[in-house]
C-alpha cells in the first residue's frame, strides 16, 4: 500500500521543478528572454487547463473491463520520463528554434503529465470502496508528493555538483534530468504494472542503460581532457604574463607581484584535488548503477559474456 504514493512523487517532482524554477532554467540557463520565458509557461498552463478535464472524459468513458486508470499510466511512463528529460534539455539550437522546441516540449510535458496524473489522482476510487482505505491511499500520495517537492527544493544544488563533471551547468541540468527521468518512468511503470523489476531490465533495455552508462564514461573522460586543456592554457597565460611583466617591473616588483607563486602552486593543488575527487565520485557512481542494472536485469550482460566465453573455449579445444 505504501509504494502507492510514488507515482504522485514522480509526477509533482517535475511538475514543481518547472513551476518553480522554469523561469530560472529558461533565462539563465538556456539564455532566453524573460518575456518569452514567461510565455512559455503561460502557454503550458492554459494548455493543462484545457487537457485536465478531457483526460478525465477519456478515462472515465473507458471500458472498465479493460481498466480506466492503469493502462494510461503503463502507457505514459517512458514518454513521461522522456519529456522530463527534454524539458531540461538545450540543444544549442538557433535562436528561433530554440523557442519552438521549448514551446512543443512543454506542451508534451503538460500533455503526459496529465495523462499520467488525472487517471492516477483517480485511481483511488477504482482499487476500492472503503472509505477508510480510500483516505489512506490519499494520505499516502500526498506524503510522496511532499517528497517530491523536497527532493526537487536541491536540484540547484544537484547541477552545481555535477556542472564539473559533465563540462557547464547546461549539461548538468540535462543529465540530472535525464536520470529523474529514467528513475520516475521505472517507478511508475512498476508501481502501477504489479511487475518485478527485472520484468521491466529486459535484455535490450539492459544493453541500451548500460549503452549510456558506457557513453556517460567516455563523456567524463572527453570532459576532463576538455579541461585539463584549458587549465593548462590558463597556466601558460600566467608564465606569458610574468614574462611580458620583466620588461618593466624589477625584481622586487616582481616578487612583490607574483610571489614565489605561491597562488599559481595553491591553485594547481586546489585543482587537482578537485579533479581526482570529481572522478573518483563519477567514477563510482556510474560502476554502482552499472551493478545495479545487472542485478535488476532479467538477462545480465555478465552472463551472456560468461555463456560467449564458454562456448569460445569449447570450439578451441574441438580445434586442438
Amino acid at each position: 500500500m505504501y509504494l502507492y504514493g510514488l507515482p504522485g512523487l514522480a509526477t509533482l517532482f517535475t511538475f514543481t521543478m518547472f513551476t518553480t524554477y522554469g523561469l530560472y532554467f529558461f533565462t539563465d540557463v538556456v539564455g532566453l528572454s524573460g518575456s518569452f520565458a514567461g510565455f512559455i509557461m503561460t502557454i503550458g498552463t492554459v494548455w493543462d487547463a484545457i487537457t485536465d478535464p478531457l483526460v478525465g472524459m477519456i478515462s472515465d468513458a473507458r471500458d472498465p473491463q479493460k481498466g480506466r486508470r492503469r493502462p494510461f499510466l503503463i502507457a505514459f511512463a517512458i514518454p513521461f520520463g522522456i519529456v522530463t528529460w527534454l524539458l531540461f534539455t538545450s540543444w544549442n539550437f538557433v535562436e528561433t528554434t530554440q523557442k519552438i522546441y521549448f514551446i512543443v516540449v512543454a506542451i508534451l510535458f503538460y500533455t503526459f503529465q496529465t495523462l499520467i496524473d488525472i487517471p492516477y489522482t483517480s485511481l483511488s476510487g477504482e482499487v476500492t470502496n472503503d472509505y477508510d482505505t480510500r483516505s489512506r491511499l490519499a494520505t499516502i500520495r500526498t506524503f510522496w508528493a511532499i517528497v517530491g517537492v523536497a527532493l526537487g527544493s536541491g536540484i540547484m544544488a544537484y547541477t552545481s555538483f555535477l556542472a564539473p563533471f559533465v563540462g557547464s551547468i547546461k549539461n548538468a541540468w540535462s543529465v540530472c534530468f535525464a536520470i529523474f527521468g529514467f528513475i520516475f518512468s521505472v517507478i511508475l511503470a512498476n508501481v502501477v504494472s504489479n511487475q518485478p523489476l527485472n520484468n521491466l531490465f529486459t535484455r535490450e533495455i539492459t544493453v541500451l542503460v548500460e549503452c549510456v552508462l558506457a557513453g556517460s564514461f567516455v563523456y567524463l573522460f572527453i570532459c576532463y581532457f576538455q579541461s585539463r586543456y584549458e587549465i593548462e592554457k590558463v597556466y601558460e597565460s600566467y608564465e606569458q604574463l610574468k614574462l611580458n611583466y620583466k620588461d618593466i617591473l624589477t625584481e622586487d616588483d616582481l616578487l612583490e607581484t607574483f610571489g614565489n607563486d605561491e597562488g599559481l602552486n595553491k591553485m594547481k593543488k586546489t585543482i587537482s584535488k578537485s579533479e581526482k575527487l570529481y572522478l573518483g565520485v563519477w567514477i563510482v557512481f556510474l560502476i554502482a548503477a552499472l551493478l545495479i542494472v545487472e542485478y535488476l536485469s532479467s538477462n545480465p550482460t555478465y552472463q551472456v559474456i560468461g555463456k560467449e566465453l564458454d562456448l569460445f573455449m569449447q570450439n578451441i579445444k574441438k580445434m586442438f
